[in-house]
């Protein structure tokens, strides 16, 4: 099942991604999209393409998908001006069981356009901040250009979300983190003890990085994906 809903704005976030806000509210799905991590398949042009949103479920004005250039579904999102509509499923998927983390500290794993997802969970954990431990964000990408939701960053900080972020193939003269996420988290080295991890982006990305948990000490079942 689809339907059109309207794009309300787009914006990009870097030269690969644009954020896109869809008007999910008045649709049939308005009250369907409940856990961060959840995605739903976008229809025009006569082809479909799938995306997380990147926007908590508790978003009043909007819900928003991080869209990453390249297949037609994803430009025409991209180009799209306000007001034009798109079509869209249902909600799907089972999301992050953001319940697991109450009462633990929580490692965020994100890669790609993986930090869509992602930041739905962070406005979540924001929202509730004191029913979580220490929370650190591992956020890898291949330059300084290329971190969707930089300008969000301080904001996510100042709420008590330490961000780190890992540059895969960092510019002369940087300092700071540089590798991929999996190197970032034997180097800080995050308490296992009492937390869970949520993790998105690339398969490569989500197997090393695990791994990487699990020999800190975090036992695997609690380490979760949004699929």
């Amino acid at each position: 099942m689809f339907a059109p809903v309207a794009i309300a704005a787009v914006r990009p976030e870097t030269h690969e991604m644009c954020l896109v806000r869809l008007e999910l509210g008045g649709t049939p799905f308005a009250a369907t999209y409940t856990t961060p991590g959840q995605y739903v398949i976008a229809r025009t042009r006569g082809s479909e393409g799938r995306f997380a949103f990147a926007s908590a479920p508790s978003a009043r004005d909007g819900v928003d998908i991080l869209v990453k250039h390249g297949g037609t579904v994803a430009d025409a999102l991209c180009t799209a001006a306000p007001g034009a509509k798109v079509e869209i499923s249902r909600p799907g998927g089972k999301g992050f069981p953001i319940a697991q983390a109450n009462g633990h500290g929580v490692i965020l794993c994100a890669a790609g356009s993986g930090v869509g997802p992602i930041r739905a969970v962070v406005q979540v954990l924001l929202a509730r901040r004191a029913d979580y431990g220490p929370i650190t964000l591992f956020h890898g990408q291949r330059g300084h250009g290329d971190f969707a939701f930089a300008s969000e960053h301080a904001a996510w900080e100042h709420g008590g979300i330490r961000v780190i972020k890992v540059h895969s193939r960092p510019e002369a003269g940087f300092v700071g983190f540089s590798g991929y996420v999996q190197d970032a988290l034997r180097m800080v080295r995050p308490d296992p003890s009492d937390a869970v991890a949520f993790l998105c982006g690339m398969k490569d990305m989500i197997r090393d990085a695990s791994s990487a948990l699990v020999a800190l000490g975090l036992p695997r079942e609690r380490i979760f994906l949004n699929y």
